[in-house]
């Protein structure tokens, strides 16, 4: 397989990255994996990375506001994950992404989170030990 092309990394202030640090743990699926709730399983989430589904981006019921990317990465947060791997499902499904890091949102997100596409789920196993990893130079 070919390697990954460079994405151009777009300047933002630096405060948005600084939760971005290396951590380990193992994958728990979020549960329910939309994460569009607070979290079922807490208490297997506490201590460990999440993985969970993008979206959805409108809820059937128009008196249910949409869940943003933010809410879903405090659901996780609450529940005590160290951090997040966010699949995009609803986009391009083939070639290639460079995991990044989701931006803070303020001082609402205080662990890491990475975005990625939907191939990336069948190389992610539920129990393993992961590491996310941030180049000090690109989030």
């Amino acid at each position: 397989s070919s390697a990954p092309p460079e994405i151009p990394v777009e300047k933002n202030d630096a405060t948005y990255y600084q939760h971005c640090k290396e951590i380990r743990g193992r994958l728990v699926f979020a549960n329910p994996i939309l994460s569009d709730v607070p979290l079922w399983n807490a208490a297997q989430v506490r201590g460990n990375i999440v993985v969970m589904l993008r979206g959805p981006k409108r809820s059937m019921d128009d008196k249910i506001p949409p869940i943003t990317l933010l809410d879903k990465v405090i659901n996780a947060q609450q529940a005590g994950a160290i951090g997040v791997i966010m699949v995009d499902n609803q986009g391009k499904t083939d070639g290639w992404m460079v995991a990044r890091c989701i931006p803070k949102g303020g001082d609402a997100i205080r662990i890491p989170g990475v975005f990625t596409l939907s191939p990336s789920i069948l190389k992610l196993q539920e129990g393993v030990v992961h590491t996310l990893r941030f180049p000090a130079d690109r989030p």
